[in-house]
């Protein structure tokens, strides 16, 4: 019965209440592509004929040109957009599992959207492609970049998409798949026209094409998708970048099923509305022809006997036309957002590590406008840098005449709402912290346990009989799963009642709410809370990415940490807690004990720490389980403390689930800042390819 009475104190730590507050964080002013009144500014990017970015010109260096005109310029900045190095001297392989940085207005440097374009991808390109995403993600993505990865051919979902945490790009990079409805064939050089028979022949399922009217008309489907992308990028802060990942991205088409040799449709004008939308977002459009260099010669597979030579020779040219046309789309939507596209190479990697190199810094330049530039028509605007025509100038093609004013709409609440629940940042009216703990127990299956902090102090409590006060709050809580997909959600609205010593209590340390949502199947998520006091319109917002293991493929597996601060005087007494000694002097008494869910605990104080190990080998001959537990700090994501111990076993809820807890001192080494907490959990019995298992929790130490 001792795992039981262990398990209750650690149940009733979980769900303590004591914890601390937050200030809201103001956001800047980050727009990149400015348009008002008494200032029009736009960026750009110089270049020598190698690709190198110049960085150290002056403002008279350059000039200006809207329409043709020369303008004065009032400033001109270069920004360095380049990522922090990596902390240590590790392998590739370990930086992939450093724990992330959380996003951040203020320390984010790089946005980029990976786009795979899956409606306009081959088969055969579909492998390669993945691998070079996935070689970007472990060896080119840094601290500060916040990425997504969102295919054309689902349900786009941009912002939940968008992450600083490797795990989950790397998750999302290997579920990449062809799409049957792709417009391209099975062979890169087949389109989707003369594909058709070929699938008709090895479906028999499929009717001649009552599949069409699922599958027709994708490439609207593929620019819509970069409009609602695009949209959903405006509101992130600074200069973002798009990467278009496609075999075929033309501007004009015909009918695949019922026009295959009929007139074909102009799609210039909605490329360049997706260009303008882009140029308004502070978005730069790349593109990487993920055909690679074609083969245009005959092959086998072509299956090409019997034909004559002019039907040969018709199949080269219009094999060398649809090449041509395939980039098309890609590189207008370049050329109109100072972009480019990669072309012609079979090292995908090398193609994204080019825009990559591109992504360093860009320059901020400004004027004033005339009066008759706010006329609602295209402007066009250039720069060129004086007496150096070796170099290379790539920006905008222009803008339109009409302010930022005008031409954003207020948002309303729901509007607001819905951002909260998306965007990659938190919300600042009201802080809201959560910690969400993976766990699973036999009767349930797995589920996430949240540990949610309100900020109180940001509420609106009405006065009601008998003192006490009340106030009203919506909660929502989203599960995003593969390109944005809802998988599963949590609604809620309650009235939080409170009066005398309580009102006081939550008003100075926040109120705490707790609740679990089922996760069916194992995999990565996005997960995003939001909160709304509907008397106030404020809004909280907080996010994570969470994976759930899959525990009946027998690997080990961890459930997530739960963590939770004590003063020297609050100790629990007789807690089988074992003290991880980090060699300094005797902690400061702190005032109270710190919220699981808040994670900010004082200088001085104790962390204990918990979580589950299952699939853990146990012998017969000695059932104790023979577990290492690796224990790491980081701090601005530097490594600060390292040390392995024994996993201190202190219940055990049958052969598959061990419950681990330790205790640590956060001294005087230790200063205020944002930290991460990691466990590496080694079960010596297991196959070697299963011996180890990781979670991690971020946390915030204060004065």
């Amino acid at each position: 019965m001792r795992h039981k009475n262990v398990l209750a104190v650690l149940l009733c730590i979980t769900l303590s209440a004591q914890s601390l507050a937050q200030e809201p964080v103001a956001t800047p002013d980050d727009d990149i592509v400015r348009i008002t009144t008494n200032l029009v500014q736009f960026d750009f990017i110089v270049t020598d004929k190698r690709g190198n970015q110049i960085t150290d010109l002056k403002a008279e260096d350059i000039e200006v040109f809207q329409d043709g005109k020369p303008q004065t310029i009032s400033h001109l900045n270069y920004i360095s957009t380049e990522p922090e190095p990596d902390p240590g001297n590790e392998s590739s392989a370990n930086k992939s599992t450093l724990p992330p940085v959380s996003a951040k207005r203020n320390n984010v440097r790089r946005i980029i959207a990976l786009v795979v374009d899956d409606l306009g991808m081959s088969f055969e390109t579909v492998v390669p492609t993945r691998n070079a995403l996935r070689k970007f993600a472990e060896e080119q993505m840094r601290p500060g970049d916040l990425v997504a990865l969102v295919r054309t051919g689902g349900e786009v979902g941009a912002l939940q998409q968008f992450t600083t945490d490797k795990r989950q790009l790397l998750a999302s990079i290997q579920r990449l798949r062809w799409n049957f409805c792709s417009r391209r064939g099975i062979r890169s050089t087949q389109t989707f026209t003369q594909d058709i028979q070929t699938r008709r022949l090895q479906s028999p399922l499929v009717p001649p094409f009552a599949a069409g009217n699922i599958c027709t008309q994708n490439l609207d489907v593929s620019i819509q998708s970069l409009r609602f992308i695009i949209n959903g990028m405006r509101d992130l802060p600074g200069r973002k970048s798009m990467i278009i990942l496609s075999d075929s991205l033309p501007t004009s088409e015909s009918d695949p099923i019922m026009n295959a040799v009929g007139d074909r449709r102009n799609l210039i004008d909605p490329l360049l509305r997706v260009a303008e939308l882009a140029v308004r977002s502070s978005v730069v459009i790349y593109g990487i022809d993920t055909r690679g260099l074609p083969t245009l010669n005959i092959s086998a597979v072509d299956n090409a006997t019997g034909i004559s030579s002019s039907q040969v020779e018709g199949l080269l040219d219009g094999r060398s036309a649809d090449i041509i046309a395939g980039r098309e789309g890609t590189e207008t939507l370049a050329d109109e957002t100072g972009g480019f596209v990669v072309k012609n190479t079979n090292d995908l990697a090398f193609g994204l590590q080019r825009i990559v190199n591109d992504l360093r810094g860009y320059y901020l330049v400004g004027y004033r406008p005339a009066t008759e530039t706010f006329n609602r028509k295209f402007h066009k605007v250039s720069a060129r840098v004086r007496n150096r025509p070796d170099l290379i100038v790539r920006t905008r093609t222009g803008f339109f005449g009409v302010t930022e004013q005008d031409e954003r709409p207020k948002a309303t609440t729901t509007d607001r709402f819905l951002l909260a629940l998306t965007s990659p940042f938190s919300a600042g009216d009201i802080d809201l912290q959560f910690t969400p703990v993976f766990t699973n127990l036999p009767a349930t299956g797995s589920f996430l346990r949240t540990l949610l902090h309100i900020d109180a102090r940001r509420l609106t409590f009405k006065s009601a009989t008998d003192g006490w006060q009340t106030a009203d709050l919506i909660l929502r809580g989203v599960l995003f799963g593969d390109n944005g997909k809802i998988v599963d959600e949590h609604r809620r609205s309650f009235t939080v009642r409170v009066r005398g010593e309580t009102f006081k209590r939550i008003q100075a340390k926040g109120l705490d709410y707790v609740f679990n949502m089922p996760v069916k199947k194992p995999g990565a998520y996005q997960f995003r809370i939001a909160v709304l006091d509907p008397a106030s319109t404020h809004l909280g917002s907080a996010g994570q990415f969470v994976e759930i293991p899959d525990l009946k493929n027998g690997h080990l597996a961890l459930s997530g940490l739960v963590v939770h601060g004590l003063s020297q005087t609050n100790i629990l007494a007789g807690a089988n807690n074992v003290l991880i000694e980090t060699r300094d002097g005797a902690p400061q008494p702190a005032d109270s004990a710190a919220s699981p869910g808040q994670r900010r605990f004082q200088q001085g104080m104790f962390l204990d720490y918990s979580y589950v190990v299952f699939n853990s080998r146990v012998d017969k001959s000695n059932p104790e389980p023979q577990l290492k537990e690796r224990l790491q700090l980081f701090h601005d994501g530097k490594p600060v403390f390292d040390q392995e111990n024994l996993v201190n076993v202190v219940g055990r809820g049958d052969s598959s689930r061990v419950l681990a807890v330790a205790r640590m001192r956060l001294g005087s080494q230790f200063p205020p800042g944002e930290y991460a907490l990691q466990v590496t959990v080694t079960d010596s019995r297991a196959p070697q390819d299963r011996q180890t298992a990781t979670q991690w929790l971020d946390f915030e130490i204060v004065k």
